[in-house]
């Protein structure tokens, strides 16, 4: 067997080259969908803060309304003025 045959071998579709490739190749993959979910992750988490934050501004926003409507609604009503 010459020296060329065994280059040959030595990447034919059993061969240790191959096998190395394809774990890489796996590694790689597994790796990029931790990534993904962690990104994602995070994404809804960030987007979870927001709308929490979004609903106490709301919330805050409605009992001023609530309040100067009140105020605005005795004024109305008071007999001194």
């Amino acid at each position: 067997m010459g020296l060329w045959d065994k280059l040959r071998q030595s990447r034919g579709p059993d061969s240790y080259f191959r096998y190395r490739l394809r774990r890489e190749s796996e590694r790689k993959q597994a790796e990029g969908e931790r990534k993904s979910e962690k990104d994602a992750s995070e994404s809804r988490r960030e987007k979870a803060d927001r709308e929490h934050e979004y609903e106490g501004r709301y919330a805050r926003e409605l009992e001023g309304e609530i309040e100067r409507e009140r105020t605005d609604r005795s004024e109305e009503t008071d007999p001194d003025r």
